[in-house]
């Protein structure tokens, strides 16, 4: 019996055993998950492109617990003096609805109002560094931004 949760114990460790590469960032709430923060101002596509060599695409985001640990960490990361805001993963420059890059559900939003979600020739999500709010904006605008890259397996 002592054997079987010494394996069970090794094989759930395992699963959950994994390190963000370079200067990533675990998820909180998304494991196993890791965000990178890049300082380089890029378009939108240009800034998923990076995003694709390391491995990921633009961030997504599914709970308020992550949206607030990215918006923390992108205010140290960028600072306001560098940017107001930041690219993430969300747009609808493919169709009439918004998507995740990474192709993932759609199951939270954080807009910061209406206004913001239907500006004209605006169709990429970016996240407002002191409110964490998201609005949508001219996608050839270069601005900072955040990856999802898998982690590092153990």
């Amino acid at each position: 019996m002592f054997v079987k949760l010494i394996v069970l114990y090794i094989c759930i460790v395992g699963i959950y055993a994994f390190t963000c590469p370079g200067n990533s960032l675990p998820s909180l709430t998304n494991k196993p998950k890791c965000f990178l923060f890049v300082k380089e101002n890029q378009y939108f596509l240009k800034a998923d492109e990076v995003c694709a060599k390391n491995g990921g695409k633009l961030v997504s985001i599914h709970n308020m617990l992550d949206n607030m640990f990215i918006t923390q960490e992108a205010l140290k990361s960028f600072g306001v003096s560098t940017s107001l805001d930041f690219w993430f993963g969300i747009s609808n420059l493919f169709s009439n609805n918004w998507s995740w890059s990474d192709s993932s559900l759609y199951d939270f939003e954080y807009w910061k109002d209406e206004s913001s979600l239907n500006r004209t020739g605006a169709f990429c999500g970016s996240i407002l560094i002191e409110s964490g709010k998201w609005i949508n904006d001219n996608c050839m605008l270069k601005k900072p931004f955040v990856c999802s890259v898998p982690p590092l397996t153990l």
